[in-house]
């Protein structure tokens, strides 16, 4: 009881071990049947040569033999015990069928391609067909199987490795039938005498896909942690480089606003260390220059808005962020005159700031649509003309 406890326990372990062992496998079949492999081999060992392909080809079976084995360790305890039992059998009697059929075939290693003459080529036909239906099967009994395992599982970084495997066997898959496309049954043997040694284009795509997606599923508890702070980091980023023409706007009018820096440590170095922490300090010296805009927010700024958005419409979802905009441009272009609007008879309106609840998340989602709007919109544009006309006036009166 204690030992079956603990094989459950560890049972995520051996199927990453096996998964792994699996990869290993693979990269090195598709290194062995690479075909400047083969060409090596039948330069350097020209009556030895056919082995090498048998050597890619017997780690090119063993590589898939271990995917069921790794579903039996993730399932359920008690649902896959009889399949193993099959499964062994029929992977020793495919390891050992195969190198028996094509040494039997006589095959040999010629112009990258693997020939048989007479009844040879019916021991290699039935070599390749052997070879391929046995590494589609193990595909067939691994890939279903973690696909529901995974389905059933929290999102988290076993979830999202499996689903990864999963693709990678789906990739391994249509390698198999690659496989057997080419092998176009026993007829192609037969017909040519023999078949490819190392492997097409297609089928080098194929592996090396199934290859690196698998390899990525294997090590996601690695990396697939680090997925939502990539995610938190690049949100941040876009939402600091959504916020610049805002945040220019007042630096450019109030730069007292912007924090200080520590020297050899400017916004862009602080980007990229803690985006988050820029973002947030983006957003504090905006909400700085507005409360700087304040004493000069312009008297007659409600009509000039009034004018402004019956010429240019605004869409009532927009509405309140464009006013903010017009605002913003119309203290500005007061404050940059020198004079207070209340200096003369008319005292100061109210600056029509939104109040925004919630998180820093929030405001940025805000200031991002108040930009939006100093940018684009046709009626802030006309708000800072006027604005930009009016404090043009006070500069010239006495």
């Amino acid at each position: 009881m204690v030992r079956t406890e603990t094989r459950r326990s560890r049972g995520p372990e051996w199927a990453i071990q096996l998964l792994c062992l699996f990869g290993l496998l693979l990269g090195a079949s598709m290194a062995v049947l690479a075909p400047a492999t083969m060409t090596a081999a039948d330069r350097v060992l020209p009556e030895l040569s056919h082995l090498a392909h048998l050597l890619g080809r017997e780690l090119e079976m063993m590589a898939p033999a271990l995917l069921p084995p790794a579903v039996s360790h993730l399932a359920p305890p008690g649902r896959w015990e009889a399949r193993r039992v099959t499964h062994r059998r029929a992977t020793a009697a495919v390891l050992t069928v195969c190198p028996l059929l094509f040494l039997a075939a006589g095959a040999d290693l010629s112009g990258g391609r693997v020939v048989a003459d007479g009844p040879g080529r019916l021991a290699l036909a039935a070599f390749g067909l052997v070879f391929t239906c046995f590494s589609l099967w193990c595909l067939w009994g691994f890939t279903p199987q973690v696909h529901r395992y995974a389905r059933d599982l929290p999102p988290g970084p076993l979830r999202t490795g499996l689903r990864l495997i999963t693709a990678g066997a789906v990739l391994g898959g249509l390698w198999g039938l690659w496989g057997l496309w080419g092998l176009a049954g026993v007829g192609n043997v037969m017909l040519h005498q023999g078949q490819g040694a190392g492997q097409d284009p297609v089928a080098v795509a194929l592996g090396t896909g199934c290859l690196a997606v698998s390899s990525l599923g294997v090590t996601a508890a690695r990396w697939a942690p680090a997925g939502p702070a990539v995610r938190r980091w690049w949100r941040s980023v876009r939402g600091y480089r959504a916020l610049e023409p805002l945040w220019s706007s007042l630096y450019a009018v109030v730069p007292q606003t912007a924090l200080e820096v520590r020297p050899g440590r400017g916004p862009g170095a602080l980007l990229v260390r803690d985006a988050e922490l820029a973002l947030y300090r983006r957003v504090i010296e905006i909400r700085d220059g507005y409360l700087t805009l304040r004493p000069h927010f312009p008297p007659h700024f409600p009509h000039w808005a009034e004018e402004g958005f019956r010429r240019f419409p605004v869409a009532p979802s927009g509405a309140a962020a464009a006013t903010e905009a017009a605002a913003v441009v119309a203290a500005l272009e007061s404050l940059r005159s020198g004079r207070r609007p209340g200096d003369g008879p008319d005292a100061p309106a109210v600056l029509p700031v939104a109040p925004v609840q919630g998180t820093v998340d929030a405001e940025v989602v805000w200031l991002t649509q108040v930009t939006r709007e100093l940018t684009r919109s046709e009626a802030v544009a006309y708000v800072r003309r006027r604005a930009r006309l009016a404090a043009g006036e006070r500069q010239e009166s006495p």
